[in-house]
Formats: structure tokens, C-alpha cells, sequence
């Protein structure tokens, strides 16, 4: 979670101070046998955990002024890179082009560059001015929570022999409310910082840092707002009467009362910068992080988690970042079959086999499945033999599923059926033997039944409806017949149902 300082100051914290270093030990402070340039800055490499094969180590400094980086161009140019003629690990650097003014506070940053000259690790910010020429500055070990984002530290630099209190790391209000830094900004008390904390507005998001730190701290439960002002206030070695005074005179809405607080009652709020250094502020050490308000994940949503760093020494909350734990992966099931179609001997049948996750019930995979087409259901049929005036079939194998004729009793060779009839002798319903069942053989039916005398009648054939007699049933037949309005197989399914 990336939290922006509020102050022009937090501001330029951010824009170069957003890589995280490592801890490192404490580098040697014991320069004696080291010869320096008055003229010049140093830096130790060696106090750092930094691989420095093919790199460089670059100087940029710049003024408390809004302008960051005036009148020192060239953020990351090579103009910036120092040397390390010895090969000893201790860089220098002739800021000539500066133009650095006696008496003036600067602000600088000691950087790795690679190849390309891009920055890939650099320092916390650290106050100087001109008496700090001449003097090596090196990491001794102290790591700073990043005051722009709580999620990051940075590594911190001093000057050996120069107090820390008045050359030191910026001293100010980190963006979840904790003190951070030993050396307050020129003609800046620590009640002017408190000040910077709860009233500056950042015009890019229209905030405070106090209203980050709210967000961050406060509505999370690390702490009441009562318990982080007083904390805030402690390390700045201010009084409830301090604190009181600067939420009123700044018109700043609190739920902090001077009643509640367990901060230290009068003094006088300094007006000016202090004539001795601080004492320094309490210097969190990160213990390992652990996890709080963890949500297991499953395969129906993902989980979280708050990952929390703890100060080994007071068990302050470092930093607090919400994490996310993936979705579980389903856990599938034994496949079942859907939508199932039987195979035949005519056609394959399908079906989807599907697998759902035995937890969610969610659908994993579907895939559509074939079945093979079933074997003819395969049976002798015994010969029917023909009669005067119906057709009769020979012997065969016929499937019972599908009707099909075959020539073997495995169903491997179909037949037509129509090879397998046996003609009757007579054709039903021709009672004119003129080969066509018609108008014409109901009309001769009719005659004969009138008793005249009529030429090629067929009385067997004549006997359409098979019941052994010759009548107007017959004639009726072969009329609907004619018309298309029956078969001989449809009226002896008919009959045969009646």
C-alpha cells in the first residue's frame, strides 16, 4: 500500500527515495588513515551491502527549495558519478558546479548506478552543508522505515565525525505517523514539524499526511488517534499544551483530547530552531513479518491476509500491507455422463462426461463422448411360403432392431429384401388379370356378382379382402384401393387388430 507524505518536504522524500536497501552491518567508522580533500564529498561503499562490480556510485544534492534539483540539473546524469581512483570503495566527488553557500542546509543521496547509468539503490536523505566537506559519509546500520511508502525502508547515512543530530537523516513524520530521522530542517523546530504533519496539504491528492496515517493506522486498528499523537508528540519530545496548540491555531478537527493524553503537561513551545541537538528518536528495528486477519483461501474466492511488521524493541506497528492469497484449484470429482443418447445398430449413440469440483460444485470439464453402434440383434426367419394370392418370403436372417435382411447368421452381408419374395400365384385384387389392381377389377367383381357372363376372371384374386368369399366387401376395397385411400397391408393390420 503505497502511502504519499503530505509536505512540500515528504514530497521530494518520495520522488528520490522509493527503493528499499537491505540491512547491513555497521560499516568501520575509523577514517584516521584516510587522506580527504576539503573540497570535496565522500561516500563509503563499503558500508553497504551493495554489489558495486561495473557500477559507480553518484552524488546528487539539492536545496530545501521547492524547486527540486534547482539549480542542480541532471537527476541521474553522468556529470553526477564520483571516482574511486584508490579502488578502495570509498568514492569522491568535487561539487564545484554547486556553487554550495556557507551556512546553508542541502539535502543529498548516495547512489549506485549501473552500466547504463540507471539508479538501482540509493540512501536515505541526509542533511549537510559546507563544513561536511572533506568528511566521509557512510551507512552505520540504521534502517528507516521509507517516510513516502511504509511498505519500504531505506538505509541510512551519516557523516563520521559530524553530529548526526545537526548533519544527519531528515528528521519528520512518516506517512502512517512515526517519527523518523535525526536531523530537523534548518530554522525548523520539532513543533514546526508537527505542524508540517497535521496541516500541509499535498496539492496533487488534497490530503495531509495526518489524514493518511488516519486511514492507515487509525480506521485499521493499529491505533487510536489519542495513542498515535502521543506517540507522534513523545518522539518529538513536545507537551499536550504543544500538541493542544497546534491542532487549534491551525483550525485542525481531532478526536485527540490534552484531558486523555499521556504526554507531559507545559512548557513553552520553541519558536526557534534548538541550540542543541535533540535527543534522537527511538529507531524501530523490523522484526520478521507475521501474518494477521488471515481469510483462507478456497476455490470458490480468494483469501487475504495483513502482512505485519513489528519493532523487535517496543512492538510498535512498522508496517501494515493487505495481501491476497489465490484461489484454491478445484478439486475434481468422478466423472458422470449427461445428456445420453443410446447407440443402435443404426447409429452411435453420445453422451458429455463431466467433472464438477467436490467442494464448489462448479462444472472442471466437459467432453462429449461416442458410443459405438451396437451389433445387429440377429434371427433366423424360417421360409413363408406364398399363397394363391399372397406373396410369401424366403428363409433369412433379419436384425429384430432394425429390420435389415442378411445372408448369414453374423450380419455381415445385407440383402435387399425384395430378392427375398415369393410371388403368389395370383395377384391379389387382379380380378382381370391385366397385371393392375383398378377400377377395372371392381367393376368385373361387380358383373360376376350380377351373374353375367364375363371373360379372364380371376375368382381367387378377386377375394381382395382374403376372407374366402367373393362380395361388395371386395369391390369396396379395391375401389379405396384405386384411390389411393388404403393398402392391402393397412386393411389387414386393420382387420387384423378388430
Amino acid at each position: 500500500m503505497l502511502k504519499k507524505s503530505i509536505s512540500v518536504l515528504l514530497a521530494v522524500l518520495m520522488m528520490v527515495s522509493v527503493l528499499t536497501v537491505g540491512i547491513v552491518t555497521a560499516g568501520a567508522t575509523d577514517y584516521s588513515g584516510v587522506t580527504t580533500d576539503s573540497g570535496k564529498l565522500y561516500f563509503d561503499a563499503n558500508s553497504t551491502d551493495w554489489d558495486m562490480t561495473d557500477a559507480k556510485i553518484a552524488f546528487y544534492a539539492f536545496p530545501l527549495s521547492d524547486d527540486v534539483g534547482a539549480p542542480y540539473k541532471g537527476w541521474g546524469g553522468k556529470r553526477l558519478q564520483g571516482s574511486d581512483a584508490d579502488k578502495d570503495g570509498i568514492w569522491e566527488f568535487a561539487p564545484t558546479q554547486w556553487k554550495l553557500e556557507d551556512g546553508v542546509q542541502y539535502k543529498i543521496i548516495f547512489a549506485k548506478a549501473d552500466k547504463t547509468n540507471a539508479w538501482v539503490a540509493q540512501t536515505y536523505d541526509l542533511y549537510f552543508d559546507t563544513t561536511c566537506l572533506g568528511h566521509i559519509a557512510y551507512c552505520n546500520g540504521t534502517v528507516y522505515e521509507n517516510p513516502a511508502d511504509s511498505t519500504k525502508t531505506a538505509l541510512a547515512a551519516v557523516f563520521d565525525g559530524m553530529d548526526p543530530a545537526s548533519f544527519g537523516p531528515v528528521l519528520q513524520v512518516s506517512s502512517i505517523g512515526n517519527v523518523v530521522g535525526t536531523c530537523p530542517e534548518q530554522g525548523k523546530t520539532p513543533y514546526d514539524i508537527f505542524v508540517d504533519f497535521i496541516s500541509v496539504v499535498n496539492s496533487e491528492t488534497g490530503t495531509t499526511v495526518l489524514d493518511n496515517a488516519r486511514k492507515y493506522v487509525v480506521t485499521s486498528g493499529t491505533k487510536t488517534e489519542q495513542k498515535m499523537i502521543d506517540d507522534i508528540g513523545k518522539d518529538l519530545g513536545l507537551s499536550k499544551d504543544d500538541v493542544e496548540k497546534a491542532f487549534t491555531e491551525n483550525e485542525v478537527a481531532t478526536v485527540w483530547t490534552a484531558a486523555d493524553s499521556t504526554l507531559p503537561a507545559g512548557g513553552e513551545t520553541p519558536t526557534e530552531a534548538p541550540t542543541e541537538a535533540p535527543t534522537e528518536p527511538h529507531i524501530h528495528t523490523a522484526g520478521e513479518p507475521v501474518r494477521e486477519n488471515e481469510v483462507p483461501a478456497t476455490c470458490k474466492a480468494e483469501g487475504s491476509y495483513d502482512e505485519v511488521v513489528y519493532c523487535t524493541e517496543c512492538q510498535e506497528e512498522i508496517s501494515r500491507e493487505h495481501k491476497t492469497i489465490d484461489k484454491l484449484a478445484h478439486t475434481p470429482g468422478q466423472p458422470v455422463h449427461e445428456n445420453e443418447v443410446p447407440a443402435t445398430c443404426k447409429a452411435e449413440g453420445s453422451y458429455d462426461e463431466v467433472v464438477y469440483c467436490t467442494e464448489c460444485n462448479a462444472e472442471i470439464s466437459r467432453e462429449t463422448k461416442t458410443i459405438t453402434k451396437l451389433n445387429h440383434d440377429i434371427v433366423y426367419v424360417e421360409e413363408v411360403p406364398a399363397t394363391a394370392s399372397k406373396d410369401g418370403v424366403k428363409a433369412h436372417y433379419e436384425c429384430t432392431s432394425c429390420g435389415k435382411y442378411f445372408s448369414d447368421a453374423t450380419g455381415t452381408v445385407e440383402v435387399d429384401p425384395a430378392d427375398y419374395i415369393i410371388k403368389a400365384e395370383h395377384k391379389r385384387g387382379d380380378a382381370n388379370r391385366d397385371g393392375v389392381v383398378d377400377v377395372l377389377d371392381a367393376t368385373i367383381i361387380q358383373r360376376v356378382l350380377a351373374e353375367y357372363e364375363v371373360e379372364n376372371y380371376d375368382e381367387i384374386a378377386a377375394d381382395a379382402d382374403l376372407d374366402g368369399i367373393v362380395d361388395m366387401i371386395d369391390v369396396t376395397l379395391i375401389q379405396r384401393i384405386d384411390a389411393q385411400m388404403t393398402t392391402f397391408e393397412a386393411w389387414d393390420e386393420a382387420h387384423k387388430a378388430a
